[in-house]
């Protein structure tokens, strides 16, 4: 079973992460979500206006060590109360 961990972070982290520890591995996927306005152009907007807020994902997959010492330095700890639902 995969379950899903969802952490956001205080201004010294601005990227919430998605991690999925896979089990009896030893390692798993974190995910960044990063958010990024994209330009549009129109007439009235000197030079562009931001448009709207998109989300696009960055995926990192580590050996078990290197999953464990990601986590640490995030400051993550997989606990019940952060598995999304």
């Amino acid at each position: 079973d995969l379950d899903p961990y969802y952490f956001t972070f205080d201004a010294t982290h601005k990227d919430p992460i998605i991690v999925i520890p896979f089990s009896n591995e030893g390692t798993g996927l974190i995910s960044y979500i990063k958010h990024h306005k994209t330009p549009t152009m129109d007439s009235t907007s000197v030079p562009f206006d931001l448009g709207n807020l998109t989300n696009y994902y960055v995926h990192t997959l580590n050996s078990p060590s290197g999953f464990q010492r990601k986590l640490d330095a995030i400051g993550v700890v997989l606990s019940s109360d952060c598995i999304l639902k």
